[in-house]
């Protein structure tokens, strides 16, 4: 989803002026503005609430620790929070409508005296088809802001989840889906990539999907090009049997290219080993081929 760049209150700025913030934190404190700023937040003041925590949560990740991976996650948590909220706004919003259209339908009811039957009937039906408008525009609401906070709760538990430009990026640590040196999933990597799989299709968008794998520096770099496809070849596979569209997901091996941490500790190089899954911030235009690469 994308919004156009607003305004941050210079209080929230002003929280920031010792370090430089992610650009998840930017996002997320744009989002809650537009929430905190929207005519219909007052509306649902508690889910604004709800977002306002988030956000200081992610404000003190930045403050303890800039540019952290956690200050990426809370960070991402608020800005989905300021989306819910505004979804709850304008919920609550379409409920008042409704229910002062049938205020103005009850009150048909006592112009029945001085108003022939055929004007009582064309005023009826225009009321109760603005109703019905108002009845699907609220559910097609309702359903948004369930598919979103399940996906969110789902992604949250078992991966790292954080917007960046090429869209959104969800994180698995290659420690929990392999063995070191192989490419075939543990028993425990299944039941996380089906949850995984789960939030994608529950998402009911058409972004395409990029699956990229990588690896630390250890040993020879062609054997890790071509283990860290073999295991991004066995994500993409896990994830098509468990109902994502093939159509939708390139696997490519990144070896031990672009790491997110130091080599020189075992820490780092177990963050190092990973595999990414980057929705587009564009949907998939036409059908992709299913595979990506040749045969290994």
């Amino acid at each position: 989803m994308k919004f156009t760049t607003l305004l941050v209150p210079l209080a929230l700025l002003a929280a920031c002026a010792s370090a430089t913030p992610t650009p998840e934190l930017v996002t997320a404190r744009e989002a809650y503005y537009r929430a905190e700023h929207a005519p219909e937040s007052r509306l649902a003041p508690a889910s604004l609430l709800s977002a306002r925590q988030a956000l200081d949560r992610a404000e003190a990740a930045h403050k303890d620790d800039a540019q952290s991976n956690k200050e990426r996650s809370l960070a991402y948590v608020a800005q989905r929070r300021a989306e819910l909220a505004l979804i709850d706004g304008k919920t609550q919003a379409q409920r008042n409508r409704r229910a002062e259209i049938d205020r103005q339908y009850e009150q048909t009811q006592t112009k029945r005296i001085n108003a022939s039957q055929d004007q009582v009937r064309n005023l009826n039906a225009q009321l109760y088809s603005q109703g019905q408008r108002a009845n699907q525009s609220e559910q097609e609401l309702q359903l948004e802001r369930q598919r979103t906070q399940n996906a969110l709760a789902s992604l949250e538990r078992v991966a790292q989840v954080k917007e960046e430009a090429r869209g959104t990026v969800v994180t698995l640590s290659g420690q929990v889906l392999f063995l070191s040196g192989k490419s075939e999933l543990l028993p425990s990597a299944r039941d996380q990539l089906q949850t995984v799989a789960k939030a994608l299709i529950d998402q009911g968008d058409s972004r395409s999907i990029s699956i990229e794998g990588y690896t630390d520096s250890r040993g020879d770099e062609s054997a890790n090009m071509t283990l860290s496809q073999q295991r991004a070849d066995a994500v993409r596979t896990f994830l098509i049997s468990s109902g994502v569209p093939a159509e939708r997901m390139t696997a490519v091996g990144k070896g031990e290219s672009s790491p997110v941490a130091s080599n020189d500790t075992a820490e780092g190089r177990a963050n190092n080993r990973r595999v990414e899954l980057i929705l587009s911030n564009q949907g998939s235009n036409g059908r992709m081929n299913s595979n990506s690469h040749d045969e290994h």
